[in-house]
């Protein structure tokens, strides 16, 4: 069961810390528009994600063994996605920067114009969001076949 969690918890963490390098990789690129920095964007983090998620995990999964109670594909996909859900609302509930932004940083700007800055919002790209959820779509039907 240890080694379910393990791959589970290493797909999590690789699908969380990816964008992070999609985004470097794009802002070297040319782009017209936003929404063509959007949509190279999501086009590496989903291609990387669906085969992190999805291909990968039929690659190293022992056949054998897909109808086994503690080792199961039934077991790997419920520690995939409750590793994938737990590890990223908890990553942005938490958002730590934002909070030592916040509460640390602020009270300390030398004027007020600086401190409004700290005080803005976490930046989110609208393509990892959609990779997210068609991650789990395409988890869902490739491993029902």
């Amino acid at each position: 069961k240890a080694d379910v969690r393990f791959s589970a918890t290493t797909i999590a963490v690789f699908n969380i810390s990816f964008p992070a390098l999609a985004k470097a990789l794009t802002n070297m690129e040319s782009h017209a528009s936003e929404s063509g920095v959007q949509r190279s964007l999501y086009l590496k983090v989903a291609l990387a994600r669906w085969i992190n998620t999805a291909v990968i995990v039929t690659i190293i999964y022992d056949f054998t063994r897909i109808l086994e109670n503690e080792q199961g594909l039934v077991q790997q996909v419920f520690a995939l996605f409750f590793a994938e859900v737990v590890g990223n609302t908890l990553l942005q509930l938490l958002d730590t920067s934002g909070h030592f932004r916040r509460h640390y940083l602020a009270p300390r700007a030398n004027n007020q114009w600086s401190m409004n800055l700290l005080f803005s919002g976490v930046d989110w790209d609208l393509s990892e969001r959609y990779t997210n959820m068609t991650k789990v779509l395409i988890v869902s039907v490739h491993l029902d076949q």
